[in-house]
């Protein structure tokens, strides 16, 4: 098997993970598409959810942090 192609996917409305999506080739050479997903509690909210117009009040229990946007782009979208 191969990864093909990972994707750093959209933010939803309202989430608790940042989610990639993960193409595996498989040795037949078939394609199948995984979504892997990151949670956890982050300290700050990230640039991606700043941009959206995130809000102090919101609080982070629903957003994207800087940590699961780091973890992301540094150890998974190529």
């Amino acid at each position: 098997m191969k990864i093909t192609k990972v994707e750093l996917a959209g933010l939803p409305c309202k989430h608790y993970s940042t989610d990639l999506y993960a193409t595996v080739k498989s040795d037949e050479g078939e394609e199948y598409v995984f979504t892997v997903s990151i949670s956890g509690y982050g300290l700050k909210p990230s640039r991606r959810e700043l941009e959206r117009g995130w809000e102090p009040d919101w609080g982070m229990e629903h957003v994207e942090s800087e940590e699961h946007l780091f973890l992301a782009t540094n150890c998974f979208v190529r």
